[in-house]
Parts: C-alpha cells; structure tokens; sequence
C-alpha cells in the first residue's frame, strides 16, 4: 500500500522541468509588471530634476515677457512706430508724421501738419506735401515710453529739439524721412540707447556703445 503510495507520488515530484520553468518565468513576468507599474525612488528624482531644468529655462523667459526692460522697450516701441509711419507713409503716398511730445515722453502717428524743420518744405516737393490732406491729422497709432526712461537727447535734421515740449519726425511716400536721433536713458542705472534714422531708407537703427552714438 505504500509502495503504491509512494509510486503514486513520484510522478508528481518528477514532473516535467519545463513546466517548473514556464511557472517560475510566470511568476517572474508577474513580478516584473508589477516593478515596471511603480516609479522607484530614482526615476522619481530623475523626473524632478527634469522639470527643475525645464522650469530653470523657461522662467526667466516667462518673467521677461511678463516684466520687460524698459529701455529695451522703448526702443522696440520707437522702432516700431517708425516703421510704422514709414509703411503708412508709403501705402497712402502721404507725408505721415511721427509726432513726439518730450514732456510725456509719448509718440503718436499723424498727417503732417506743417512744413518740415528745416527747410519748411518738403523734400519731395510741394506736390508730395500736398497730398498730407488725405491723411488727416488724427492719431493712428501710440507709444508710451516708461517712467524709467527719458529722453536724454532729441535731433531732427541736425537740430537739437531736446528742449523743446513737441518735436515731428516726417515720413515721405517714396519711403525717404527726416533725419532723427534720439537718446535715451535708463534712470534706474544709466544704460543709454540711440535709436537713429537712415533718412534715405527711413530704417530705424540703434546702439548701445555711447562711443558710436549719433550726434543730433
């Protein structure tokens, strides 16, 4: 009876090794899925120290987007409302002017309401300063310069105008303009920027190096 017995058991203890193998390897995919399912303590400091490096790029971007440079500012504003005079000028074949008043530290675009500076006459002639007309005198556009920044120096066809509470800058249809520097300071620690215009392609230019300034 326990031979019987003990026969009987041996083919349970002598079962096949494969199918010992295919348990344990089921057992170990288990295991396995189960690790792979979790974040170990490790990929956990990898993925903060990943967003830390993201975040360490993208804020300072963010922050300057929000809070801008003012004297950089001024200058992008400057620049654009000059282009922005110029394409007018061009598309409504008018003198468009470029009106800034010094006490306000404010641009705004315009039709041309008087002669230029200089001459007290267009240099396209009296036929291109009579189409200013079509534009109108209304404002088309504005720029505010910060309270930190001034305008420490104002020419206009080699004139100084930085005494002076208004000052016009005219843009012609043939795409030529007056000549215009302006210099301006960042009374938080000095920094200066001139901003010129090329009075052949009315293109506004700037510096940063006070040893190449335009003069006025």
């Amino acid at each position: 009876m326990f031979a019987s017995l003990a026969l009987n058991l041996n083919p349970i203890r002598s079962s096949d090794p494969r199918s010992e193998i295919k348990t344990k390897s089921r057992i170990k995919i288990k295991n396995g899925f189960a690790i792979q399912s979790a974040f170990t303590l490790i990929e956990l400091m990898v993925v903060v120290g990943i967003m830390g490096i993201i975040l360490g790029i993208a804020v300072p971007g963010i922050y300057r987007q929000l809070h801008p440079n003012p004297l950089q500012k001024a200058v992008d504003d400057i620049r654009e409302a000059c282009k922005a005079a110029h394409e007018m000028a061009v598309l409504r074949s008018a003198t468009t002017s470029l009106s800034i008043d010094l006490k306000s530290r404010s641009f705004s675009l315009q039709g041309a309401s008087a002669p230029g500076p200089e001459t007290g006459m267009s240099p396209e002639g009296p036929a291109a300063f009579s189409r200013v007309a079509d534009v109108g005198s209304s404002a088309k556009g504005s720029f505010q310069l910060s309270d930190r920044v001034i305008i420490e120096g104002l020419g206009i066809n080699g004139l100084d105008w930085t005494e002076d509470e208004r000052a016009e800058v005219r843009f012609y249809p043939k795409g030529t303009s007056d000549e215009f520097s302006i210099v301006l300071r960042w009374v938080d620690n000095g920094e200066l920027r001139n901003i010129w215009l090329d009075a052949i392609t009315s293109y506004a230019e700037f510096e940063v190096d006070p040893n190449k300034f335009r003069h006025r």
